[in-house]
């Protein structure tokens, strides 16, 4: 049988689906697993190792701002590429009425439950992967073995270049609505710098930050090299992303400062992990709800940075 697995989402999103495949693959170790993905995410998709092709697509209501859409001739060609392939089975992790029109243009019966409520409840998108995936194989054991480990490269030229061994890694990705303004992160860095030597400013090459020459600054753009800084480093502090997660499968602690999203939901799993909630939200936010993040953005961004370092200090060094 041959399976495709679709996730039109983003970094953190596409991470967090590898444990629900991981297990398929178990238990169904005969099917051949394919999976349709982005093209900012297929690097995650591939490192896993769990996959057997890896089809991308960029569909205009699935990018980023900065992400480049896929032209009407492209798409065409994409999606004559996938009927050839005649897959037997189509399973979406992200059901919904866009995605439902698309997946009529592929060859397969497509058993994603577009009925489910998929959010409706705080459980960790771990489990609800999970178990949205054994509602439909039966075989799939649910249990608490988070994340798959990346393939990583061990001698990646960053990490002896920046002396990453025992380093305080700062990543400042994220959307706006998930972390601190530009002054908030730089003065955060500047009380960490006060008291430990090696601490370097993360970012990728889409994440805005106007004070690159007064730190330490270090771009990646490969989930791949991310891993590896992360093994090598002493400590990860970060917001509310996806490459948190993959730090999550890789590093040793982690400092992770949440907002308005819900740490039920989202949160970073492992022994290792403090998830850190700025106080003052009077709901968390999970996929499928209203929310106006606009609303409860002050909370965020008026936060006492010297009582975030001060927790940092005690919880995790």
């Amino acid at each position: 049988m041959k399976i495709l697995f679709i996730r039109l989402d983003h970094i953190g999103d596409c991470f967090l689906t590898l444990p629900a495949i991981r297990e398929f693959k178990k238990a169904y170790p005969e099917f051949l697993v394919d999976i349709l993905c982005k093209d900012n995410t297929k690097e995650i998709f591939r490192l896993s190792g769990l996959f057997n092709k890896i089809y991308t697509i960029n569909l205009p209501y699935t990018c980023n701002s900065y992400e480049k859409k896929n032209s009407i001739y492209s798409l065409i060609k994409k999606t004559l590429k996938l009927n050839s392939s005649k897959f037997d089975v189509i399973y979406n992790f992200r059901p919904n009425l866009k995605d439902k029109i698309f997946l009529k243009l592929i060859h397969g019966k497509d058993i994603t439950d577009y009925k489910q409520k998929l959010y409706k409840d705080i459980m960790h998108i771990i489990d609800r992967n999970l178990l949205n995936l054994k509602n439909q194989f039966p075989k799939i054991n649910i249990d608490n073995n988070y994340y798959v480990k990346i393939e990583i490269s061990e001698n990646t030229n960053l990490n002896q270049k920046y002396n990453i061994e025992n380093s305080i890694l700062f990543h400042i990705g994220g959307s706006y609505m998930k972390k601190f303004s530009d002054e908030k992160i730089l003065e955060l860095y500047k009380l960490i710098s006060s008291d430990f030597d090696n601490v370097l400013i993360v970012k990728s090459k889409y994440d805005k930050f106007k004070y690159t020459e007064q730190v330490r600054l270090l771009e990646v753009d490969n989930v791949g090299e991310w891993g590896s800084l992360c093994e090598n480093s002493q400590t990860i502090i970060g917001f509310d992303t996806g490459p948190m997660h993959i730090a999550a499968a890789h590093a040793k602690n982690i400092f992770s400062i949440w907002g308005p999203t819900s740490i039920d939901y989202f949160g970073l799993k492992g022994k290792n992990v403090i998830n850190y909630k700025i106080s003052g939200y009077k709901k968390d936010f999970i996929p499928g709800e209203k929310f106006s993040f606009e609303k409860y953005d002050d909370y965020l961004q008026k936060v006492n940075i010297e009582k975030i370092y001060k927790d940092f200090i005690d919880l995790c060094l």
